[in-house]
């Protein structure tokens, strides 16, 4: 008694033991495939997070462009009020209300030689609104743009005070006829120009060429320029 029957062989345990070590690394694995995910999911959400307090950076420069844009006017009107309270004062009554302004005369005015007239009645759009507090030292200003009398746009430009910025007029806009129907003569009314905006208050303007050497403005209206980025001298 108590010996073992050499006939008989011992049992193997070796696949009892390594059950629970692959186990264990199966959940591992599945953890490490859970954490992966989540740091995925937390660089999408941390982007989106970025994008969306541009926008809210962005939208509060608006306001703030906004509020200096309506200042101005008030400041204007109450100044034209004791000087000449006629043309001028519509002009920025006009501005205040989103008419088309009237032009401009006095210090604010282009030099005469080359003075834009008040345009026929535009219908224009801007991807980037003018009215805001321009940082940077320059910017683009993209959209479209056509006379409502069909009139074609052989030229687009903009000034800043006295320098003018010659643009890119034909840039295809393929739901603009969707909208606003096709225009035979600016069957492309698409946009670009690049402008300066050096530190100060400024005047900015846009102006078309409708086939003969004179320019029309559409959208005239005071800015606010900081500058900031701007290369050192």
């Amino acid at each position: 008694m108590g010996r073992s029957d050499p006939t008989v062989a011992p049992a193997d345990n070796s696949a009892l033991s390594t059950a629970p070590a692959d186990k264990l690394a199966t959940e591992v694995e599945r953890l490490r495939q859970e954490v992966d995910r989540w740091e995925a999911t937390a660089q999408v959400l941390n982007a989106q997070f970025a994008q969306e307090r541009m926008r809210v950076a962005e939208a509060r420069a608006d306001v703030e462009a906004y509020t200096f844009w309506l200042q101005e006017a008030e400041r204007r009107i109450a100044r034209l009020e004791r000087t000449s309270p006629s043309a001028r004062l519509r002009q920025l009554r006009d501005l205040l209300r989103g008419r088309r302004p009237a032009p401009v005369r006095g210090p604010d005015a282009p030099p005469p030689d080359d003075q834009a007239v008040p345009a026929a009645r535009f219908r224009y759009f801007l991807r980037h609104s003018p009215f805001r507090v321009y940082r940077e030292p320059t910017f683009t200003l993209e959209g479209w743009a056509f006379p409502e009398d069909g009139t074609a746009v052989t030229g687009l430009r903009a000034r800043v005070d006295a320098e003018v910025y010659f643009g890119t007029y034909g840039v295809d806009e393929p739901f603009v006829p969707e909208w606003h129907d096709v225009q035979p003569n600016n069957p492309r009314p698409g946009f670009k120009i690049i402008i300066d905006t050096p530190p100060g208050r400024r005047r900015l303007s846009l102006e078309a060429q409708l086939g003969g050497p004179q320019w029309h403005a559409f959208l005239t209206l005071p800015i606010r320029c900081l500058g900031l980025g701007s290369p050192a001298a």
